[in-house]
Order: structure tokens, then C-alpha cells, then sequence
């Protein structure tokens, strides 16, 4: 042992067989490091007063920060690089010393007087020279609150004033204002105050259409977490099991991978696939049934829309043949994914309403069916027989959308959906969304017989699986 206790005295102390070292310095070290301190303090004390009383170059004897103050332009520089002394002077423009900036951020934000800038800019606004000085408050009542304030209080119509003086402090009276998303009420305030208001909605869509790779980064993580919800549904959906605990089950599980909104998990099952709405309910799930999911939920901003489909313990021949029409219609359309073509290109490799039940496309519509995927669920490019036909979008590299097909089970009230997102490459399609999807999945409880395990391809009417004696038919 390298410690042990003498039991000798009076009271046991601890004695080590390993003798102490002298650890303290000698004195000299110790005044020497006591010198050098001093002398850093010392140089640091010398080097902070000649930066506070330095002049600041070509700084104004007194600089006036005041909201009354005139914005001056800045001198020019007396000589150019050599490589520019023949260029064109640059265009004067208000601007601030770096002086005059730090006193304005020194002080306490204030309402801007209007009147007295508007007089002061003389309608000559530059963005980019200028510190913009607005209250929390004054932001807040750029809204009603979706049109929930009282109608009496004038929000509307103090948004559009607001507007309008941003408008005419930079010059832009009378351009148009162009409008993705806006409250009806603040809408008819902006045209009271003579604003021209414009569709900006196809201009934002535009900017969307092609998505960077920080953006297809995004969009490729929220579909990983759908890919973890789905894996969570297989092991737990069983017979017993209601659609609303499936789509409880998805929450948990994108909430704890990080989603910042789930916007909504449709769970269709049994005979609510066909033809099926658009959500879910609390109907139990029994043994044989077909049930289809679409997660739908949002990761810093970005959305998915991944329909999948799933037997539950086992699937008809009928369930299994819907499936493979569904997936060969999706895998054709993926296929034919390439920069150069059309939306009108992939619709035309699609089935007509009528060969899977349905009077005519807008009664079909959003079955066999296409989408961009991005900050919103739904952006261009939209492929459906519907239009796109007559009126094509563009395929570019750099898009992600969604295709998603449907099929109805001859059985008459089984179907099959999927869905899968694809980015556009220039050399072709890139799938995005992971959970395995090229043939029917069983979930759920494996069932064994007295001979063996059940196959997992049945009818779900036990009568229906056993051969009868000879002259006998299945009613």
C-alpha cells in the first residue's frame, strides 16, 4: 500500500511512505513575477489612453447625432488607385461617419418623427447608409392578428399608413406593391391609401422554384425524420391499435428528432382508403387491413409530404396487386425525371381518371399527382392531368418535389398510396425519401398455426384461404 493510517497515536494519522516536496519558489522568482505584471498592466493602462485621445481621420470637429440633423454626403477620396483614376466618379449618397454611427447606437431607440424626415431625406432614401430605428411595439402593430382585432381600432388602416410612409421616404410612391400573404382587411386599407397592390405570390414562388444545397440539405433531414416515424409506426401498428395513436405516435417521435410543426399526419385505414379523405379518425385497425399515412411536418422551415402504405399482420392478393399498379405508375414517373422536360412530360405517363374510377380529372384530382416541395407543402412545379398538359412547367436541376400516385384494390374498398420526393440532378433523379417502399410491408403480429407461421399473403376471411371439397365454391 502507498498510504496506511499510524494506529499508534492518539489520534490515527495519515502517514506516506513517499517524503514531501518543497513546491513554494524562492523569493527572487517570485518578486520578478510580481515585476513583470506590473510592467503588462502598465503597458496596457499606456496603449488604452492613446487610443481614447487619437484623433479619428477627417472626423467633424462636432458631430450632430440629433433627429433634426442633416445627412451630409462624404468627401470623396483626394486621389484614386492607379488602376481607377480614369473610372467615373462615384455618385454621391447620404452616408454616416463611423464616428456618427457609434453615437447613434448609443442612444435609447426613439419613434422616428416623419414628417421631419421625410423633409430632412428629401424623398432620397438609401437603405444601406442609413440606421433604420424602429420599436418592438411599432412592428407588432403591423398586423391584426389574422383579422382578430376590433375592426373599431383602425389596425388595418394605421398598417397601410405605415406603409405608405415607408414607401414615400424611399421615393417609391405610386410603384407597385407586390403581395404574397395579406389579411383581407389589410388589403382593402392598402388600396384606401392609393397603394397600387400587385400578385407578388408568383414572384416569392419563383424565387423558390430552384432550392440551393443548404436548402436540399434541409429538406433531405426532415424527410429523415419521417423516415424515423414511419420505422416507429412498423414495429407498433397491430389489430387494436386506432389511427389517431399512429398519428400520436408520429408527433412524439418528430418533436423528439427535432421538427419545429408538425403540420399534419393523415392515417387512412380500411375501407377509408377508397376513395379516402384527407384525415384521420379514431377507427380501430383489424387484422388484413391496408392503411396508408401521409406526415407532413416542417424542420427549420423546410416540409415534407411522404404518403406510405402498410398491411396490417398480412394482405389480400387484391391489396398486393393495387400496390404494384401504384408503384409501377410512381417508378415510371421517376424514370422519366431528368433537367429538359415538362410536367406535361411525366402527366401524359399517367392513367386517365376514368381508368381507375373517377368521372373525369377534377374528380381525381391530387390522386395521381405532383408537387415542389420547400418552405411551403406546395410549390412549383404541379404536375396533374387537370392542366399540365396544356399548360407545362419547366423540369430544372435544382428542383425537389414530390410524386405521389394511387391505385383502388379490386376487392373494392382496399387502395394503396405513395408518395416519394425526388430531387432533380443533372443526371437525373434523386430520391430523397427512405423508408422501403418497392413492395407491399406487413406490420403488426406475426401469426403461427398448429403446421407452421400463417403466410403473410391471405385474405383476411379466414373461409377464403382453405380450399373446399370438390362441388363446393367460396360464396
Amino acid at each position: 500500500m502507498s498510504e496506511f493510517f499510524d494506529l499508534n497515536e492518539s489520534q490515527p494519522k495519515l502517514i506516506s511512505p513517499y517524503p514531501r516536496r518543497e513546491t513554494r519558489p524562492p523569493a527572487w522568482r517570485r518578486w520578478l513575477g510580481r515585476l513583470c505584471l506590473l510592467g503588462a498592466v502598465g503597458l496596457t493602462m499606456a496603449s488604452a489612453a492613446l487610443i481614447v485621445t487619437a484623433p479619428i481621420p477627417n472626423a467633424p470637429a462636432e458631430v450632430d447625432v440629433s433627429p433634426t440633423a442633416v445627412i451630409r454626403p462624404t468627401a470623396a477620396p483626394s486621389q484614386m488607385p492607379a488602376t481607377r483614376q480614369n473610372a467615373d466618379p462615384p455618385a454621391e449618397r447620404p452616408t454616416l461617419s463611423g464616428a456618427q454611427i457609434v453615437k447613434l447606437l448609443a442612444q435609447p431607440p426613439s419613434p422616428p418623427d416623419e414628417s421631419r424626415l421625410l423633409e430632412t431625406l428629401g424623398f432620397n432614401f438609401d437603405p444601406f447608409t442609413i440606421i433604420p430605428n424602429r420599436t418592438r411595439a411599432q412592428m407588432i402593430t403591423y398586423t391584426t392578428l389574422r383579422g382578430a382585432t376590433p375592426p373599431s381600432a383602425n389596425l388595418a388602416a394605421d398598417v397601410a399608413k405605415k406603409i405608405r410612409i415607408e414607401l414615400e421616404l424611399r421615393g417609391l410612391q405610386g410603384e407597385p406593391v407586390g403581395v404574397d400573404v395579406v389579411e383581407p382587411v389589410v388589403l382593402f386599407a392598402l388600396q384606401e391609401e392609393g397603394i397600387n397592390v400587385v400578385d407578388g405570390q408568383q414572384l416569392m414562388l419563383e424565387a423558390r422554384r430552384i432550392k440551393t444545397q443548404d436548402e436540399i440539405t434541409l429538406l433531405n433531414t426532415a424527410c429523415a425524420m419521417v423516415d424515423a416515424a414511419y420505422d416507429a409506426l412498423y414495429l407498433e401498428l397491430r389489430a387494436g391499435v386506432r389511427e389517431n395513436d399512429g398519428v400520436a405516435l408520429v408527433n412524439k417521435v418528430l418533436y423528439e428528432l427535432g421538427s419545429e410543426y408538425v403540420e399534419g399526419v393523415n392515417a387512412i385505414g380500411g375501407e377509408r382508403t377508397s376513395p379516402h379523405p384527407h384525415l384521420f379518425s379514431d377507427r380501430i385497425l383489424r387484422p388484413g387491413d391496408q392503411v396508408y399515412f401521409d406526415i407532413l411536418h416542417s424542420y427549420m422551415g423546410y416540409r415534407t409530404c411522404y404518403y406510405r402504405t402498410l398491411a396490417i399482420g398480412s394482405a389480400s392478393q387484391a391489396q398486393i396487386d393495387a400496390y404494384k399498379k401504384c408503384r409501377e405508375i410512381l417508378d415510371v414517373s421517376i424514370a422519366a425525371v431528368k433537367p429538359g422536360i415538362t410536367t406535361a412530360d411525366i402527366v401524359k405517363l399517367w392513367p386517365k381518371a376514368t381508368e381507375f374510377g373517377f368521372a373525369n380529372e377534377e374528380a381525381a384530382f391530387a390522386l395521381q399527382y405532383g408537387h415542389g416541395v420547400g418552405l411551403n407543402i406546395w410549390e412549383a412545379p404541379i404536375f396533374s392531368r387537370l392542366f399540365s398538359l396544356e399548360h407545362p412547367q419547366p423540369i430544372e436541376e435544382g428542383m425537389v418535389f414530390a410524386l405521389e400516385t394511387f391505385w383502388p384494390a379490386a376487392d373494392g374498398w382496399s387502395a394503396a398510396r405513395i408518395e416519394e420526393e425526388v430531387v432533380v440532378t443533372k443526371d437525373g433523379p434523386q430520391v430523397i425519401t427512405k423508408f422501403p417502399a418497392e413492395e407491399l410491408i406487413v406490420a403488426g403480429v406475426k401469426y403461427y398455426a398448429a403446421t407452421g407461421p400463417l403466410p403473410t399473403t391471405r385474405d383476411a376471411q379466414s373461409h377464403r384461404n382453405n380450399p373446399l371439397p370438390a362441388g363446393h365454391s367460396v360464396g
